[in-house]
């Protein structure tokens, strides 16, 4: 056993030590002393099977060993957890305060909200109250110094005792020319001393008014020439700051050949009287145009850049011209025109401007553009309110019962400087008196400037108040208060849908509760495409703009969209498609149907096939031979049958023909350009601006909206610059031609005739009757001339029996071409 023992030792470790040899069989032999003891140890190599369960044995004590310090780490990761556990516990706990808190705060904000814009609401109205209390004591201050004079200049002792009432009297008689004894006064004193150190202006009181307003007068002419001296009015402080800010406008205005003049504080142009509140003045001496100076010899002129382009330039763009052949009736708001304005319409189209007046740039105004075929169907109503421009539809065009009066509508944001708190009652009043007059139905679109949300348009009454008032019985007011009613019968849905996520703005709820008060509509988000989603129409943010109708309107509107924007159009709005159903009464339209027709030529080689196919068509034959034959039998024929028979018959030719005849072939041949400035540059800045507008279509983000408002603009700068430079280059030429080459100069403006064959509507008896009164020697009667015989020249005879000379001629050549 010891033997063995040793040999396993010896295998698995290797020789054993003194030490174990000294102790090793002692311990054995003890253990065992019953075994023998080998004196010799037999080598006997190690069995393979020991060897691999001693290996297999260490791996597990090693991965024991691991174990244990795996456990320690689960044990700590496991106390780890119970902190966060602990920890996600309390902030559950503080998330569930502060959702509370956040709630209770939503509420409170929510009502802060109400409240704050009651606050608003009570801010305008105090802020119109203020104004016109304060309008009213300038008012007051300004009527008890209207018998006031300032007289400046007047020389000043600085003497304590000075009688300046004597003083005053005293420069009255002396500069003026004027009688002063019987002039009186309430109070004349000194005003404090000037900065400057000169004469202390004296405050005159009079006591009666012819003599102030005489005074005045002689002041303004007498001392025109004397610098030193000045007489004025006395006005509030208020005043005198008004008048500084119009008199620079008073003076540009004169300067352009306007006749302005300044009462107070109230400047009349041209007799208008000009409204600093809703047009604020932008002088520049150096923007200021002054007379246009004659082509120098210097070298070429440089064209006039691009810095403003209202709507009568956008025509000149392609895609602005297209939408004519699409639309009956255009309407179009924020025009920036003017009275001098022409706008370049196709052939066939008319159109009707109302533009803001007292500004003193172009700005507003409302364009309705038609087609003439319209005509006698629409008709334009004068008012005047500013925002508004009426006009009427008959109703046999709509198959209504009644007219539709139509109201084109812009009104300015409420912050701008042309704001007006008044312009809805404007509107309203207007509306009221007109569907009144014409007993007609109503309907407003354009741009409102008004944020309404998804409130309510309309007003639900209260039925029992219709029980204790015992309306049940007056249909009158019953329909007025029932109205909405009628939006149910035609299934449009009472409640509005919104993507403006604004809040309602004060134009909002006057524009809320006129449609209340007149039993009109809002169509947005209730009609067409737009049904059930409201989409913003000013910068993919809000919705100001709309379209009204009357209860009675919402079933003859066929189509109803917001268009997608497009930078030609609009700054910022997107364009509203409209389509009413009409009944157009086709004998009262006279059509042009000449481009329609097709032409078909004779080919002589089909006529036999020709012939057999019109034999062939015995279907329609038979009906033509019935339809004679009723006439034959009937002993009458009206002009409709005859039209019906001769139908028959030409559409059965135009039948054939078209079966067996050729159409013509025609080259062909390049259309003329009839836009001789439109470059090149022009047609590439065009089609980058068309594939940013599909790309903005297709993906709707800030990135493609930003690409297509800055092609847009390149496309304007480069067509407008374009259009600026054909402008400027064609002028010149004819400025060269009209001095140098007359016949060149008549046949370039002989282009611009239309209708070379087009007679004069001037009647041969009004020529008669012109050429008699110029005949007729009544010359002498109307001319008093006074000459004195007695100092005549000597050599009068001579100087009148000269011959006219040649410089005489060239002179009167010169004056003439002048």
């Amino acid at each position: 056993m010891s033997a063995k023992f040793y040999q396993n030792q010896t295998t698995l470790h290797g020789a054993p030590s003194a030490w174990f040899s000294h102790r090793c069989p002692f311990n054995t032999l003890t253990l065992v002393p019953s075994v023998p003891i080998p004196m010799h140890p037999i080598s006997t190599p190690p069995h393979p099977d020991l060897l691999m369960f001693m290996h297999e044995v260490r791996e597990k004590l090693q991965k024991l060993d691991i174990l244990e310090d795996i456990l320690s780490r689960l044990v700590d990761m496991e106390e780890h957890c119970n902190k966060l556990d602990s920890e996600i516990c309390g902030i559950k706990t503080e998330l569930k305060a502060q959702t509370s808190n956040i709630v209770s705060l939503d509420k409170g904000l929510g009502g802060l909200h109400s409240k704050l814009q009651e606050i608003e609401t009570q801010n305008i109205t105090l802020t119109d109250e203020n104004y016109k209390l304060q309008e009213k004591i300038i008012d007051q201050q300004k009527r008890s110094m209207r018998d006031n004079l300032i007289f400046k200049g007047i020389y000043d002792d600085h003497n304590p005792t000075e009688n300046t009432e004597e003083t005053v009297k005293d420069f009255i008689k002396r500069e003026l020319g004027l009688e002063s004894k019987d002039i009186n006064f309430h109070v004349v004193h000194r005003l404090r001393p000037r900065q400057d150190r000169g004469p202390r202006n004296i405050l005159a009181k009079f006591e009666r008014r012819k003599d102030r307003n005489r005074v005045l007068e002689a002041a303004k002419k007498e001392l025109k020439q004397k610098p030193q001296y000045y007489v004025h009015e006395q006005f509030p402080v208020e005043i005198i700051e008004r008048r500084r800010e119009l008199i620079p406008i008073l003076k540009d205005a004169r300067e352009k050949g306007h006749e302005a003049v300044l009462v107070e504080d109230k400047l009349f142009i041209n007799k208008r009287r000009f409204d600093p509140r809703q047009c604020v003045p932008q002088i520049n001496p150096q923007h200021q145009q002054g007379p246009r100076q004659p082509p120098t010899d210097h070298g070429p002129q440089q064209p006039p850049s691009d810095q403003h382009i209202p709507m009568s330039s956008k025509l000149k763009f392609t895609e602005f011209s297209n939408i004519f052949q699409t639309y009956d009736v255009l309407v179009f708001v924020e025009t920036k025109l003017d009275d001098l304005d022409i706008i370049d319409l196709p052939d066939g189209f008319s159109y009707v401007t109302k533009n803001r007046k007292g500004a003193t740039k172009k700005s507003g105004g409302i364009v309705i553009i038609y087609k003439n075929i319209l005509k006698q169907f629409i008709s334009f109503i004068e008012s005047e309110s500013q925002y508004v421009q009426w006009f009427k539809f008959q109703k046999c065009l709509l198959n209504c019962e009644k007219d539709v009066l139509f109201g084109a509508v812009y009104i300015p944001p409420e912050n701008s400087k042309y704001a007006n708190t008044d312009a809805f009652e404007e509107i309203e009043i207007e509306l009221l008196t007109f569907a009144d007059k014409f007993d007609s139905y109503v309907s407003l679109i354009g741009d409102f400037n008004a944020k309404t949300g998804t409130r309510d348009d309309f007003i639900v009454p209260d039925e029992s108040l219709i029980g204790i008032f015992e309306l049940e019985s007056d249909d009158e007011i019953l329909s007025y208060m029932l109205d909405y009613e009628q939006l149910k019968l035609q299934n449009i849905p009472l409640s509005r849908m919104s993507e403006c996520h604004c809040n309602i703005n004060n134009y909002g709820h006057k524009l809320l509760d006129m449609c209340k008060k007149l039993n009109v509509y809002i169509a947005n988000s209730r009609l067409g495409s737009d049904i059930g989603i409201g989409r913003t129409t000013c910068k993919d943010i809000s919705v100001i703009d709309y379209l009204l109708l009357s209860s009675k309107l919402f079933s003859i509107v066929d189509e109803f969209e917001i268009l997608d924007f497009v930078p030609l159009f609009s700054d910022v709005h997107n364009a509203i498609h409209i389509v009413f159903k009409s009944v157009l009464p086709h004998d009262q339209i006279t059509h042009d149907t000449s481009q329609n027709s097709t032409s078909i030529k004779w080919n002589d080689n089909n006529r036999n096939e020709f012939v057999n196919t019109f034999h062939n068509s015995q279907d329609q034959l038979t009906n033509i031979m019935n339809d004679l034959e009723n006439i034959h039998t009937r002993d009458t024929c009206t002009q409709q049958d005859i039209d019906n028979i001769t139908g028959e018959i030409n559409e059965l030719f135009q039948n054939t023909a078209k079966a067996t005849l050729s159409k013509p072939h025609y080259k062909s041949r390049k259309k003329p350009n009839s836009k001789p400035w439109y470059t090149n540059k022009c047609l590439t800045s065009r089609t980058k601006f068309h594939k940013a507008r599909k790309r903005y279509n297709i993906h709707k983000n800030e990135v493609t909206r930003k690409q297509l408002l800055e092609t847009s603009k390149s496309y304007k700068m480069v067509t407008n610059q374009a259009y600026k430079n054909y402008q400027f280059d064609f002028e010149q030429k004819l400025r060269n031609t009209s001095k140098k080459q007359g016949k060149e100069f008549w046949k370039i403006l002989n282009k611009f005739v239309k209708n070379k064959d087009e007679k004069s509507e001037i009647s041969v008896e009004t020529l008669h009757d012109y050429f008699k009164s110029m005949n007729e020697n009544n010359v002498h009667d109307e001319i008093d001339i006074d000459i004195d015989v007695n100092n005549l020249p000597p050599d009068i005879e001579e100087l009148l029996n000269s011959p006219i000379t040649v410089e005489e001629i060239k002179c009167a050549v010169k004056k003439i071409k002048e």
